[in-house]
């Protein structure tokens, strides 16, 4: 996309006007040799690390650069925002198994001091019931330690 920015910029430009391919002697290289400059040049500016030793030359590149740039970070934390979002959602599924898995252990627990006997069927399903209702509605289960719970009472009331 750069090369095609550039070979526009070039003949739209005077022909005195130095240029990003012509600058940086792109126009002897093989296609291949351009392709890998160009990716080169393309990863160093979005990761902003910008090296400096391919850049813009003329002041139309310059603006396209900057143009390119923008739409391209752009994207980037729009890719990034959506990973964020879908590891968040596996997270969130292993948590649920987690918190399933730790009331089996209770259970398992409370069947070892009942002295091996097996729990009344309706006392299990109201307690997984009610651990189910609560894991769904509970909105403040990121508040487990009193630093938590000392930062959520600051909050304003309607933001509770």
């Amino acid at each position: 996309m750069w090369f095609i920015a550039c070979d526009l910029a070039r003949e739209a430009a005077d022909d005195r006007e130095p240029n990003f391919l012509e600058a940086h002697i792109l126009s002897t290289k093989s296609n291949m040799e351009t392709a890998v400059l160009l990716t080169y040049f393309s990863f160093t500016s979005l990761s902003t690390v910008g090296l400096g030793d391919y850049h813009p030359v003329s002041q139309i590149e310059q603006l396209l650069g900057i143009m390119l740039l923008l739409c391209g970070v752009t994207i980037m934390t729009y890719v990034v925002e959506r990973m964020i979002k879908m590891i968040d959602r596996l997270s969130a599924f292993d948590k649920t198994f987690d918190d399933q898995a730790r009331l089996a252990e209770f259970f398992g627990t409370l069947e070892k001091f009942n002295g091996g006997e097996c729990l009344n069927p309706k006392f299990r399903g109201r307690i997984e019931r009610y651990f189910e209702y609560r894991w769904k509605e509970n909105k403040n289960q990121i508040i487990d330690s009193d630093e938590s719970l000392s930062l959520f009472e600051q909050l304003p009331n309607d933001t509770q």
